[in-house]
């Protein structure tokens, strides 16, 4: 599995130095990205035990449709190195010259990990007005639930910030409430390359 994910990375890499993000037709693309962040926070929780994480991912891209693969560094203080996401989308944006677009998003994601920790698997259903933006997760092996908004703040000189709030729940809404709140700065040093 090491060796799948460092070629993966490497791959990532490498097609950042080849024009990442190349369009072979009108509705097909393929992009990549790289990140380094100075922790991995997932759900208001630290994946690599406060260091500083890389992170890369590859897309491919035919209208509508969007399927990929995410993975990063982790730090549960077990035998688990890397988390690797698989997902599948299919979105909609309408209105364009309204708010900059209402979207609407569905999808699949698989969590998975290098080491012991069990893969997870969840839907999703999503929707934006510009950069206003509500999702709700399910996972597929219980009863849990997660609401996430978010608002995109506006970009300067390769910076943007976000701020979001996310709730951990079962079911719909109710359950235990773990609530988490967060800023987000990031600077893109090249293109597809950012810091978080």
């Amino acid at each position: 599995m090491k060796k799948l994910l460092l070629t993966f990375f490497a791959l990532t890499y490498l097609g950042l130095g080849l024009g990442a993000g190349v369009a072979n037709a009108q509705e097909f693309s393929v992009s990549s990205g790289a990140q380094m962040s100075s922790d991995y926070f997932w759900r208001g929780v630290s994946q690599n035990a406060g260091k500083t994480a890389l992170s890369s991912n590859l897309d491919v891209s035919y209208g509508a449709f969007t399927t990929g693969i995410w993975a990063s560094q982790v730090d549960f203080g077990t035998n688990d190195n890397f988390e690797y996401d698989i997902y599948a989308s299919v979105g909609h944006t309408v209105f364009d010259n309204v708010f900059g677009g209402i979207g609407l998003e569905t999808g699949i994601i698989r969590y998975a990990y290098d080491g012991d920790t069990a893969s997870t698997n969840e839907v999703f259903l999503g929707g934006n007005v510009g950069p206003v933006s509500a999702t709700y997760w399910k996972d597929l092996d219980g009863d849990a639930g997660y609401w996430q908004a978010a608002v995109a703040g506006p970009s300067y000189k390769g910076f943007g910030t976000s701020v979001e709030y996310g709730r951990q729940v079962d079911g719909l809404w109710s359950g235990a409430g773990d609530d988490y709140y967060a800023l987000n700065v990031s600077y893109d040093i090249a293109d597809n390359v950012a810091f978080n």
